[in-house]
């Protein structure tokens, strides 16, 4: 029962949150609808699709915040995601200008660079054209929030609760003796197990997430929206895994606030200009952060290792001093 109201929740907040998105201008007075800008409506939207999304998980749920993924990541792991930041958004961009390299580019034969912009739509216009304030407000706050909840909170507990293991013991043909070893046995089976333990929902959160993001996406610049989206859904869905949803919040916001940042034309010019649509700057950015994630993730390992070769001593040294208080 408490995994179908989980699943139940995810899908009710899921449509109701498109089905506002799509269909909530009509309950507006249309006076207020006409003078409402996109990104305006877009921040109301999230903001009443996210207090309702809530209020159902806590009322139907029982244990609401376990299922959300609502717990303190820690200082060390919302450095990590900070530090991974660039190195999605850059990887993101470059992976799909790639895909979008040969749509560019009979774009621009065809119709020049005013082509491809107009191929960004209504929702790049509603980046690029308001206040600053205004669209970090609803990209780098709103949206990341009322995104996380959503599709990293209540739809990946869901496709985690369809897709975990039951308490199943998979079927050996061998002994464990001479399984045990097998690192062509081993890969496979840690695959699995992490597709069973939120790998699945990872992905399929992830798929959801960059095809919603398809909507009004055209051309070479959509293809570039959809990849960067799916990318970006991976890497929350890795962080919801390994941290909780806040983690994943705190790697959307700053993947959102890089992102602006760039499409404003604040994070290059001439010493540091773009190649391919990236500037060059969040590159060296980008280098510098992995090299750090490297260095902590290496110094974690290497204390880890330490820690092992320590940890036998201590029940010898207890059975050493006991035989000798005998």
């Amino acid at each position: 029962m408490p995994r179908l109201r989980l699943v139940l929740c995810a899908a009710a907040w899921l449509a109701g949150s498109r089905l506002l998105a799509t269909q909530g201008a009509l309950l507006l007075p249309r006076a207020v609808a006409r003078e409402l800008s996109l990104d305006a409506y877009l921040a109301i939207v999230s903001l009443v699709s996210t207090v309702a999304g809530l209020g159902l998980a806590f009322a139907v749920l029982p244990d609401a915040r376990r299922a959300l993924g609502l717990r303190s990541p820690g200082v060390p792991a919302l450095g990590r995601v900070v530090l991974a930041s660039p190195l999605v958004l850059v990887g993101a961009s470059y992976l799909g200008v790639f895909i979008a390299l040969p749509t560019l580019r009979a774009e621009l034969l065809q119709g020049g660079m005013q082509a491809v912009q107009e191929n960004a739509g209504a929702l790049g216009r509603a980046l690029a054209e308001p206040p600053l304030v205004v669209t970090l407000l609803w990209t780098a706050a709103l949206a990341p929030v009322a995104e996380e909840l959503l599709f990293r909170g209540a739809l990946w507990s869901a496709l985690t609760a369809l897709t975990e293991p039951r308490g199943e013991a998979a079927p050996r043909s061998l002994p464990s003796e001479l399984l045990a070893e097998g690192l062509a046995l081993r890969v496979p089976r840690a695959v699995w197990a992490w597709l069973r333990r939120g790998g699945l929902a990872t992905l399929g959160a992830a798929a959801l997430f960059g095809g919603l993001h398809a909507a009004d996406a055209r051309g070479g610049t959509g293809i570039v929206r959809v990849v960067s989206a799916l990318v970006l859904g991976l890497a929350c869905g890795l962080a919801r895994q390994a941290s909780g949803v806040l983690a994943a919040i705190a790697l959307h916001a700053c993947f959102n606030l890089l992102g602006v940042l760039q499409l404003r034309g604040l994070a290059h010019g001439a010493t540091f200009p773009k190649h391919y649509g990236v500037a060059t700057f969040y590159s060296l950015l980008a280098g510098a952060c992995a090299l750090a994630l490297g260095a902590w993730l290496g110094a974690g390992v290497v204390g880890a290792r330490r820690r092992r070769r320590q940890s036998p001593s201590a029940p010898s040294a207890a059975r050493d001093g006991s035989a000798g208080t005998t």
